[in-house]
């Protein structure tokens, strides 16, 4: 998916390009459309992020999907308040632990 403009680097590009395949990973293995992508995907979303040990893509990856759905004109379902808290009690709980 073409998500960006030619202005970015080769490395964020490659950045980009991984946690979309990240994303779509997860919608394939849950069974869910990647796009448009409904509030209960993307949180479960970060839960299977959180239990595969890839916390530190989250931010990654709800930015890719984010881009995606605005690329589109489409309902951006990261931009949930409780999808930010959400991601800040699993930053939280993963900082504790280190």
């Amino acid at each position: 998916m073409e998500i960006e403009g030619k202005s970015i680097s080769k490395a964020y590009r490659k950045r980009l390009d991984r946690a979309w395949k990240t994303f779509l990973e997860f919608s394939v293995e849950v069974n869910h459309m990647p796009l448009p992508a409904l509030f209960s995907t993307v949180m479960a979303f970060l839960a299977w992020l959180e239990m595969s040990g890839r916390v530190s893509e989250l931010t990654g990856c709800l930015s890719v999907v984010s881009r995606a759905h605005k690329v589109l004109n489409l309902h951006d379902p990261t931009k949930d308040s409780s999808v930010l808290y959400v991601v800040n009690g699993i930053k939280k709980c993963t900082a504790q632990e280190a």
